[in-house]
């Protein structure tokens, strides 16, 4: 219990500017998973740990990526298979790896229909957004994000925020902010949390 209340306060700091504190919760979640010898509280802390420290140094998210899957492989456990999935999927599009991101979304949204998980639904929708977004296909990147609000709206808090972040990014890129003005104020006082909202 213990290293999963390290592990999601870890995920809850994620956002802040500075790695400290989430660096070394996360940390110890992990090192206090592999003490227990519990394998879905490690895979949650390897996950937490990967979302806590994500930034532009590729090794440690990679050791860490490689070991979730591993411990996805050995269980056929398909909440193990979801983590190594998104890890796996973060991985690339960091690396800018387009083919592998492209492949390993496609494997993420066909788990997720098969499972018939309508939160993994929406999480693989939300990657088809931006996956377009990062094509320039913005006729898609409008239609993914609109389907994907409607879809999920009553599924995540987060698909309103996604939602919204998405739209901010096409309308900037198509030289149309003004008709998102009202919608990222509003975000802005909605979602205190999000701080990037302010930003914009």
């Amino acid at each position: 219990l213990r290293a999963r209340l390290l592990a999601r306060l870890a995920g809850a700091l994620r956002d802040q500017p500075t790695l400290e504190p989430r660096g070394t919760l996360s940390r110890e979640a992990v090192e206090l998973a592999r003490r227990v010898g519990d394998t879905d509280t490690l895979v949650y802390a390897l996950a937490s740990r990967f979302m806590a420290v994500w930034g532009p140094d590729p090794g440690e998210l990679t050791a860490i990526t490689d070991e979730v899957t591993a411990l996805a492989r050995q269980s056929n456990d398909p909440d193990r298979a979801f983590e190594a999935l998104t890890l796996r999927g973060v991985l690339a599009w960091t690396m800018l790896a387009w083919d592998d991101a492209g492949r390993l979304d496609a494997a993420y949204e066909d788990l997720a229909t098969r499972l018939k998980q309508p939160v993994r639904q929406w999480q693989g929708a939300m990657v088809n957004t931006v996956a377009a977004l990062f094509r320039g296909d913005f006729a898609a990147a409008e239609r993914l994000a609109t389907e994907t609000l409607e879809f999920a709206e009553s599924l995540s808090g987060d698909a309103d925020c996604s939602y919204r972040l998405a739209m901010f990014v096409l309308r900037r890129e198509q030289g149309r902010l003004a008709e998102v003005e009202e919608l990222i104020r509003d975000a802005a006082d909605r979602y205190p949390g999000y701080r990037s909202f302010r930003c914009f």
